[in-house]
């Protein structure tokens, strides 16, 4: 069974591929079936919902749809995910999502923010910067702003370090985002 769900998802991943495939994806119940498919036992599984679901919401209708579902926490369920893969396309469709002032208050409303934090040291590069880039999206509400001040400190370690060498320039923009005044 798993073997056929995955296969049936690596299908629907093409058809997002394509063009205007998510404007008819979003004729169908996919996003309410992606979103139950984030709980699944299997992380192959999970790991292609949420890449599935970043698809959808690269175009804005398809963001407005996904933030709808109420998708936005069981996203940031999946931050602590064992699997790489999970967290790297769950934090990569809520960068997407937190484009929307919908996706950042939820993260915001469901406390979300510090587990989101927690993953700026992840041993996974392409984590640190889905992470840089959404405390980026998030502190562009007041609020997320102030919460994320307290880590400006730590962002600009990060900058310094090698290991992040190639993801500096989007952790300067992270924190010029948090230390902006209105």
């Amino acid at each position: 069974v798993e073997s056929n769900l995955y296969l049936c998802l690596q299908n629907i991943q093409h058809l997002l591929e394509g063009e205007g495939g998510t404007e008819k994806a979003l004729k169908t119940p996919l996003v309410s079936r992606l979103k139950f498919l984030l709980g699944n036992a299997s992380s192959r599984i999970r790991a292609l919902a949420s890449y599935n679901l970043s698809s959808i919401s690269f175009n804005d209708r398809g963001k407005q749809a996904v933030v709808d579902e109420a998708c936005v926490v069981e996203l940031c369920r999946l931050l602590k995910d064992q699997d790489n893969k999970v967290v790297e396309n769950a934090t990569l469709t809520l960068i997407s999502l937190a484009q929307l002032k919908k996706g950042k208050v939820e993260i915001i409303e469901n406390n979300f923010m510090e587990q989101i934090a927690g993953l700026l040291n992840h041993e996974a590069l392409e984590i640190r910067l889905n992470v840089a880039q959404l405390i980026g999206s998030v502190a562009e509400e007041p609020s997320g702003r102030t919460f994320y001040a307290k880590y400006v400190p730590s962002l600009r370690e990060m900058m310094k370090s090698q290991a992040n060498e190639s993801i500096a320039e989007y952790i300067g923009q992270t924190i010029d985002v948090i230390l902006w005044k209105p």
